[in-house]
């Protein structure tokens, strides 16, 4: 603690001694002081690692905890207002040079201190009038306006990184920037004679922090910043111990979902016009189900995940998949015309070359679509159900026809193939990669259940299936996987199977689509995630299913669906939480899911559109 309070104090003096220069107009001063600043946080990622220990007794824990305490505490102490009196000694490229990640601590707020500087430098340039027109502007209006030349990739990228600041500031949304992005603003307005026929020409997107960038520059989208993921990614809360928690636009005691909750916080707020997430059981359509904003998880392969960090990398029988997220689909849909290209096929050659198919995407034809308010496993709350019943009629006033839909165990079933997979190996991989740190509330239920002998395993699975059923599948999954490889044969034939028997009975009804559910409910108080991970069913079964779906926003909560909840069936303690998190709902977003069969991509791209233009129509 020593050694930190002496620091404190170097970094204290050495902010008086900036400030002053700054207001005598003394670069030599500033720089010095600068550098002692800078010199600081460095100490301080060295006390970091001498601090962390893998073996700790109590009283070394307690003497460890209260020296991160201390070091956060001093991290925060860089967001003063030193930042805003740079600009009259430096240049920004010094700043842009030094702000990477692998320079600074980890645990920097290095968005804010990015941000705050860029935004001073930037705010005498543009106009207020200037920003408000840019950020009004649709995905299609702002593309038509770059390629026009009326605005440069600089001045959209400048305009969205200070509303990004802006959102951040509220919903803990950014980790990092980008830093390349300004020279690739750079590159592109300099050569805007022969790239402005790139399909994404500078358009300032974000990104999931695992997200690879390649294929998205060579379109000429400008990556500006990475957005925040729950740790280890398989959670439906964006919170990890390193960046916290990030917390929902419409009621920020709430979460957003995850893992691309990021994502949809900064996309919900206008942070971003065009953002990209990963999927692998409902990371990109649970936070657009709770944050009232569209995404689209297309069928595994046709977007490559080359470049991109995958979860359960040793497992290929639930693929992640990699998809865009925006406030309109025509914005997926440009997203989508832009990767599935043959750059994309010669950079990755496991990606089949599919373009995208106007024809199936622009047809006329009424289709027959399917849809159900359960899936017979886990409840939905009242206003999932009222949302796909506004969502039929919408649908219905369009012209299409819709059935009912019933498969017996459909929910139950593709939870239990989903755990079996991404957990086949018992959780060893996740284990492996948390030994050592802290675990998020997030994951404790499921690494707790994880570290657990095979023997305790199968008692609680006999004690959930005489008591609470629903919460039996993740046990009896697990125990499933206990034989070795003839277990995992065994998988791999019973998703084959399924697949077979949804889409024979999807084939023999003559449908063409399926409406169903965002989620089991709206967004959650933070802290509900751990203890209702069977909510993810709605979503992990078109994952199993390798089923092209997206997530479309229809309305919100109201205040007869908060009031019904009382009748909601809380037989177990993932229903108790979802009841209980439902109270004080009111008004929150809620989605609906549209789904279609392994490579119908445009077949669902189109239901979403149709059902987005008709419940505009009724507004």
């Amino acid at each position: 603690m020593s050694l930190s309070v002496a620091v404190e104090s170097a970094y204290t003096w050495s902010v008086g001694q900036f400030n002053w220069a700054v207001n005598h107009i003394d670069a030599k001063t500033a720089a010095v002081s600068l550098a002692i600043i800078f010199g600081g946080n460095f100490l301080l990622k060295l006390i970091r690692k001498l601090i962390k220990s893998r073996t700790l007794s109590k009283k070394r824990k307690q003497k460890r905890d209260a020296c991160r305490q201390a070091l956060r505490s001093l991290r925060a102490r860089l967001t003063t207002d030193l930042i805003f009196g740079v600009v009259h000694v430096f240049e920004l490229w010094p700043f842009v040079y030094l702000m990477n990640s692998e320079w600074c601590l980890i645990n920097i707020p290095l968005i804010r201190f990015w941000c705050q500087f860029l935004g001073h430098f930037m705010q005498n340039k543009i106009s207020s009038e200037r920003r408000e027109f840019i950020l009004s502007q649709s995905m299609s209006q702002l593309l038509a306006q770059l390629k026009e030349g009326n605005v440069s990739p600089t001045e959209a990228l400048h305009v969205y990184q200070l509303k990004a600041l802006d959102v951040h500031d509220v919903t803990n949304c950014l980790i990092e920037p980008i830093t390349e992005a300004e020279d690739q603003a750079k590159f592109l307005a300099a050569n805007y004679a022969t790239l402005k026929d790139k399909p994404l020409y500078g358009l300032p997107i974000s990104v999931k922090d695992n997200y690879g960038i390649k294929v998205l520059k060579d379109q000429g989208a400008i990556p500006f910043v990475k957005t925040n993921v729950p740790q280890t990614m398989i959670s439906w809360e964006t919170t990890n111990p390193i960046f916290g928690a990030t917390v929902n636009p419409f009621d920020h005691e709430r979460g957003v979902g995850g893992s691309s909750g990021g994502e949809a916080a900064l996309i919900a707020s206008g942070g971003s016009i065009l953002g990209f997430g990963s999927d692998i059981g409902g990371s990109i359509r649970i936070p657009c189900n709770m944050t009232g904003i569209y995404g689209f998880k297309p069928t595994a392969n046709r977007v490559s995940g080359k470049g991109n960090c995958p979860i359960q990398n040793g497992q290929n029988a639930v693929l992640s998949c990699y998809g865009p997220m925006a406030k309109d689909v025509d914005s997926l849909v440009m997203a989508l015309k832009a990767l599935y290209v043959p750059v994309m096929t010669s950079l990755d050659p496991t990606v089949p070359l599919i373009p995208f198919r106007d024809e199936v995407y622009e047809e006329k034809k009424s289709l027959r679509i399917a849809y159900y308010f359960e899936d017979t496993y886990f409840h939905a709350t009242f206003a999932q159900k009222t949302a796909v019943l506004q969502a039929k009629a919408a649908l219905e006033k369009a012209g299409h026809q819709l059935v009912p839909w019933h498969f017996k165990d459909l929910g139950r079933r593709g939870s239990n193939m989903w755990i079996r997979a991404v957990m086949g190996d018992h959780g060893k991989e996740l284990l492996d990669l948390l030994k050592n740190d802290a675990t998020d509330t997030a994951m404790s239920f499921t690494c707790r259940l994880m570290a657990q002998p095979t023997i305790i395993k199968r008692f609680m699975y006999l004690v959930t299936t005489a008591f609470m059923p629903v919460m039996s599948v993740p046990f009896e999954a697990i125990i499933n996987m206990t034989g070795g490889v003839s277990c995992w044969f065994d998988l791999i034939k019973d998703m084959k199977a399924f697949h077979s028997e949804v889409v024979d009975d999807l084939k023999s009804r003559n449908v063409d689509a399926i409406l169903c559910p965002g989620y089991a409910c709206p967004a959650c108080p933070l802290g509900t995630a751990a203890y209702a991970s069977g909510s993810g069913s709605y979503t992990q079964l078109y994952n199993v299913l390798n089923f092209p779906a997206g997530s479309v926003p229809v309305n919100t909560v109201s205040e007869k669906d908060e009031a019904a909840m009382q009748k909601y069936p809380a037989t177990d303690l993932w229903h108790y939480k979802i009841k209980k998190a439902m109270e004080g709902s009111a008004g929150l977003p809620v989605n609906v899911q549209i789904a279609a069969v392994t490579n119908q991509d445009e077949v669902c791209l189109r239901v979403m559109r149709e059902l987005e233009q008709a419940l505009r129509a009724e507004e």
